[in-house]
C-alpha cells in the first residue's frame, strides 16, 4: 500500500521537508508501486495516477528553444505535464521527474483552480521574490529539483542480482533487487 498523504504526514504541501525525509518518502513510493530500477518517468506517472485517482498526462511541445523546464497544469480531472520535445530523453526523464515531485509533495491544489506552476515562476506575492538569486531558491522549486535529481539517479540504476549462500545450493533460486 502506498500512503500519498494524509494529515500531519511527511507529504504536507506547506511544511519543507530535508534531504533525508525527501528520499526516504520517494524511496518508500518507488517501493509501494513495486518500481524497480531501471525504470522510465511515464511508469511512475501511470502508478501514481493510479494511486491519486487522477489522469498524469505527458505532453511533449515544441517549447522555445532552448527550453529546459518542464510545466504543470493542474485541471479538473487530470494533471497535465508539459515537457520540451526537443531536449534529449535523459533530460526529459528528469523535467518529468521535477514535476512529478511537485505532485508527490502537494505543491500545488487540484481541481482546476487554475494554479500553474513552472520552474522559476511563482506566483505574484510570494515573499522574498524579488530577492531570489536562482531558480531553486523557494523551497517548493528545491524539493522538486532534489527529488528529480534522486529519481533520475534510482531510474537508471540495474537490478543487482543477489546469491546468498542458501541460493547458491539450490540452481535457480535467485531475486532481483
Amino acid at each position: 500500500m502506498v500512503c500519498l498523504g494524509g494529515g500531519g504526514d511527511p507529504l504536507d504541501r506547506e511544511k519543507q521537508v530535508d534531504e533525508y525525509e525527501l528520499r526516504r518518502v520517494l524511496h518508500g513510493m518507488l517501493e509501494g508501486f513495486d518500481i524497480r530500477p531501471p525504470f522510465d518517468a511515464a511508469v511512475l506517472c501511470e502508478r501514481l495516477a493510479w494511486a491519486r485517482g487522477r489522469e498524469i498526462r505527458l505532453i511533449a511541445r515544441d517549447l522555445p528553444s532552448p527550453a529546459v523546464f518542464g510545466c504543470l497544469v493542474p485541471m479538473l480531472t487530470k494533471d497535465l505535464i508539459i515537457y520540451p520535445e526537443q531536449a534529449a530523453q535523459p533530460h526529459r526523464q528528469h523535467i518529468i521527474f521535477h514535476e512529478v515531485v511537485h505532485l508527490i509533495r502537494r505543491h500545488v491544489s487540484t481541481g482546476g483552480a487554475g494554479e500553474l506552476l513552472m520552474c522559476g515562476q511563482l506566483p505574484d506575492g510570494c515573499a522574498g521574490a524579488e530577492h531570489r538569486q536562482t531558480l531553486y531558491d523557494h523551497w517548493k522549486e528545491w524539493e522538486a529539483e532534489a527529488g528529480a535529481t534522486m529519481l533520475t539517479e534510482w531510474s537508471k540504476k540495474r537490478s543487482r542480482l543477489i546469491l546468498t549462500r542458501n541460493h547458491l545450493s539450490r540452481p535457480g533460486n535467485f531475486h532481483l533487487r
